[in-house]
């Protein structure tokens, strides 16, 4: 999923290449080199990190990779308009909301995970019972047209999601507190 804003083409020293596939040049990071001692060759591992614009060839629109590899990189502002819908559907999320504060679910989950990861985690939540489905690449469209628990209502990508929930460690499935 790419972003909707353009961002400088980082400025690496032989680790920026560009890749052009049918009409859009994909900027590529190479992040590792690994050496095959049998071929005698060294391979490069790359990953995608935006596309080229197609005004300027200076400016990219970065993807979920750009952020990861480049955290420090210089963002525009948000805009006054965001990607959300402009009717929110509410009901399910209210009774469930409802729901989960007089089970106190924020207190319990709280010694568990941080405020990111809890709201996340019960954005999911709600997702699966809303959605019937659970399939990540799904909850950003969910996102465009309900409420969230995340903090400001952040609306994460599906990749995110797949990082969260591989992050949830062993404890945390199973109800040990964090020390």
């Amino acid at each position: 999923m790419y972003l909707d804003f353009l961002v400088k083409v980082p400025t690496v020293k032989g680790k920026i290449t560009r890749r052009k596939k049918s009409n859009v040049v994909y900027i590529e990071y190479e992040y590792d080199r690994v050496y095959d001692p049998s071929r005698k060759y060294t391979f490069p591992k790359r990953v995608t990190i935006g596309k080229l614009s197609d005004t300027d060839p200076e400016l990219m629109k970065p993807n979920q990779n750009f952020l990861k590899y480049f955290p420090d990189a210089e963002l525009p502002e948000s805009k006054n308009r965001t990607s959300r819908s402009s009717c929110l559907r509410v009901g399910t999320y209210f009774v469930l909301r409802k729901i989960i504060e007089e089970c106190s679910l924020n207190d319990i989950l709280g010694k568990y995970f941080g405020s990111r990861d809890m709201g996340l985690f019960l954005d999911l939540a709600v997702y699966s019972i809303i959605a019937e489905n659970n399939a990540a690449q799904y909850y950003p469209d969910y996102t465009y047209n309900h409420p969230l628990f995340t903090e400001k209502m952040k609306q994460y990508s599906d990749s995110t999601v797949s990082d969260f929930l591989n992050s949830v460690t062993d404890d945390q499935s199973t109800g040990c507190p964090m020390i």
